[in-house]
């Protein structure tokens, strides 16, 4: 290992947070799977890849990490508690699965990275929300970041790039604005039958509710509604808790 493999240990502490119930030697470990090691070297040499990644399942530090199936993946069960991994192109599965993901991008691939100059050829990132809001801070802290500080736009007139510019500004923040909209919306309870609805509001006799239709399974259709109220009410303060 030299320099620029200390550099994404860093970067790997820096958005997991390994400790606790996870292996000492955990990093240690999975930079040095020789796996691994290759594709950190071929994302640094010149040419493809453009970007890499590397991912671990948010779960409590008790349990256990599945194993997530990625395209040219590479695979590291170093841990009792969790496991990590890298590839080169992540599946839709890995966020779906409450996953969080570190991304590393190159803008220039024509040379080889030199150890010096990692922070200033590489930008790297955090995925750990939900879709809009994942691609709203992709878009803000990477492709922003990156298009901003390009000089050479061929024909482009500089009206047309400072357009250009203020558009995706625009884009940005619509994300944000919509990753927010849905983090506050509230799921609708669900609602009685229509034939529920007629005894409960009405006073209509059970048995206008069908035939063979008894007091006790109204009351177990109530139950039912009930208990499911209760578990949506109960996952709001949970979220609610979790924000806090």
């Amino acid at each position: 290992m030299d320099d620029r493999h200390w550099w994404f240990a860093s970067k790997l502490q820096e958005t997991f947070n390994f400790g606790g119930y996870d292996n000492p030697t955990l990093l240690e470990d999975f930079l040095s799977e020789l796996d691994v090691v290759d594709l950190i070297n071929k994302f640094l040499a010149p040419g493809e890849p453009r970007k890499l990644f590397f991912y671990c399942d948010a779960a409590p530090p008790s349990s256990h990490c599945s194993p997530i199936p990625s395209h040219r993946e590479t695979q590291s069960p170093i841990g009792p508690s969790r496991q990590l991994h890298t590839a080169s192109q992540l599946t839709k599965d890995v966020l779906a699965r409450g996953c969080v993901c570190l991304y590393v991008l190159r803008k220039n691939t024509e040379a080889e990275v030199d150890a010096s100059m990692m922070d200033k050829e590489l930008y790297c990132g955090e995925l750990k929300h939900s879709v809009l809001s994942s691609m709203a801070t992709l878009l803000s802290e990477a492709y922003n970041p990156i298009l901003h500080s390009q000089r050479n736009w061929r024909a482009c007139s500089d009206e047309t790039v400072t357009n250009f510019l203020q558009n995706l500004n625009k884009i940005s923040n619509s994300l944000f604005d919509s990753a927010l909209k849905a983090q506050m919306y509230q799921p609708v309870l669900q609602r009685p039958s229509a034939e529920l609805r007629g005894t409960l509001v009405h006073g209509q006799d059970v048995r206008g509710l069908g035939a063979g239709k008894k007091l006790d399974e109204v009351v177990e259709e109530c139950e039912a509604l009930v208990a499911d109220w209760i578990g949506t009410v109960e996952s709001l303060l949970i979220d609610a808790t979790d924000e806090r």
